[in-house]
């Protein structure tokens, strides 16, 4: 069995790959990197025992870039020194970490070129899915609960001089909007209420996520309580968080208004996609994917490979953990 993991910022994405049935099975938990990562070696070991005996462990990471950290390269040794542990709890002899060359490498390299594994997850992500779907020229676009990655490829490989989030926010193809902890406040300086436009709160009382559970686009969850407020994440309080950020609360915003709100909200997500995309787009295949992919209204006579059809839901929504997983498999476990 080989475990791909994906450690974020916010989430710690699982897959696991038989090699002799091709079995897969994927899950994802919440994790508040940027207050808990000294228990993140523990909670890694918690979570790896779930799949029974290991013969591998793929690594690839953004967490690095949570605040906890002083900088990228210490966050890089950290999570590279929790992993160690949890492999060595886990009795995994054989783990090693993505780099955005395409490689694998030792922990002791990966502690020294901390820019080569720092936030290369989507690297992993655009270079397996060429190769598994036969993509001669195209580009990824992946939606995740954060950003939203837009990775062109050629020749079924990642086309992009691109290596770290700095590089890739600058040239477009890295765009921090995405379906979950995206601040209302980030996307809109005004919304329409009413017939008059109204300046938002730059406050986080409202994440795009809200607007999503209020439009029905995604399933609200009265036990999910990591909202802006604390409150479940359902229709009403969705409602009241968006109500805020005009000033306002339920008691003079309906559910229907909070809809027309939400609606201007996705619609200025939706078109800062759009604008990230066009800056790097080269034309051919549209792979598109991640858990917010309702963010993105494909252009019309394109060739789409949407990965809902391909994958089952936990899958999309651990790709990079799934990719690593392949991909360690398909390189033989070598390691630099």
């Amino acid at each position: 069995m080989i475990v791909g993991v994906d450690i974020g910022g916010a989430n710690l994405k699982f897959a696991a790959v038989d090699p002799k049935s091709n079995n897969e099975a994927c899950h994802s938990c919440f994790f508040p990197m940027w207050t808990d990562a000294n228990r993140l070696a523990d909670v890694l070991v918690a979570e790896l025992s779930s799949f029974g005996k290991i013969d591998a462990f793929a690594i690839t990471m953004t967490g690095e870039m949570a605040d906890c950290f002083i900088d990228r390269h210490l966050g890089v040794q950290q999570i590279a020194e929790a992993c160690r542990l949890a492999a060595t709890k886990a009795g995994v002899d054989r783990f090693g970490f993505y780099r955005s060359d395409g490689r694998f490498t030792r922990l002791t390299e990966s502690k020294k070129e901390t820019d080569s594994v720092a936030s290369a997850n989507w690297h992993a992500s655009a270079t397996w899915l060429a190769s598994k779907f036969s993509v001669d020229h195209g580009i990824l676009v992946d939606i995740g609960s954060t950003t939203t990655d837009l990775i062109p490829i050629n020749n079924r490989e990642v086309s992009t001089p691109s290596k770290t989030d700095h590089d890739r926010l600058c040239e477009g193809a890295l765009a921090y909007v995405g379906c979950g902890r995206t601040p209302v406040c980030s996307l809109v300086s005004s919304l329409l209420i009413d017939g008059k436009w109204c300046p938002v709160m730059n406050e986080v009382f409202a994440t795009i996520d809200d607007a999503l559970v209020v439009l029905e686009m995604t399933s609200p969850d009265a036990e999910d309580l990591q909202s802006a407020d604390g409150q479940p994440r359902t229709v009403p309080f969705a409602a009241n968080r968006i109500a805020r950020m005009v000033g306002l609360d339920r008691s003079s915003v309906s559910v229907d208004v909070a809809k027309q709100l939400s609606e201007q909200i996705v619609d200025a997500a939706k078109a800062r996609i759009k604008q990230s995309f066009h800056a790097v787009d080269q034309g051919g295949t549209i792979i598109l994917g991640g858990h917010g992919d309702a963010l993105f209204d494909p252009p019309s006579g394109r060739g789409i490979i949407r990965l809902t059809d391909r994958f089952s839901e936990p899958a999309s929504r651990c790709l990079p953990a799934l990719a690593v997983a392949h991909l360690f498999q398909n390189n033989r476990y070598a390691l630099l």
